[in-house]
């Protein structure tokens, strides 16, 4: 099978059975994308990994660079989500903003660890591929605008 017709959509999933179906299929393509890299690896691999038939697969992406597209966004926030911007100090003082900062930082740069192997697979197609390259230019700017937003508003604090 070569992917879906054109002109058919990709389904978008209400049900729970079908949310997790989708989920498990980028689960599945973020570990063999690391693993194989995005060119060792094919949709018909993705779909037995995750457990799903190759039409199922079929379902959800019309290839094999759809599901990395949707890897790479899943594995940015949970990047995102690893960094932690959320929780800024609220009190003036006490120098708890600074270890706070400090904090940030170190979390920043332990995120990309949270799935070495797919972000160094990413990162190769970020330098060959426009649609990766985008879509990372796009989660490199969410990173830095919520970094920025909590340092701005942990040094109104100190």
């Amino acid at each position: 099978m070569a992917g879906r017709a054109s002109h058919q959509e990709a389904r978008v999933p209400v049900q729970q059975r079908g949310i997790r179906t989708r989920e498990k299929i980028i689960g599945a393509a973020l570990r063999l994308f690391g693993r194989r890299g995005y060119h060792g690896t094919n949709s018909n691999e993705i779909a037995g990994a995750a457990g799903v038939s190759t039409g199922s697969f079929y379902a959800y992406f019309g290839d094999k660079k759809e599901v990395f597209l949707e890897a790479l966004a899943q594995y940015n926030r949970d990047v995102l989500g690893a960094i932690g911007v959320k929780n800024a100090p609220s009190g003036a003082g006490g120098g708890g903003e600074k270890d706070f900062i400090r904090g940030l930082i170190a979390r920043a740069l332990a995120a990309h660890e949270v799935n070495p192997a797919f972000h160094r697979e990413a990162v190769a197609l970020v330098n060959t591929d426009t649609q990766v390259r985008a879509l990372q230019a796009r989660a490199d700017e969410r990173v830095m605008n919520a970094l920025e937003e909590v340092l701005e508003l942990s040094l109104i604090h100190i």
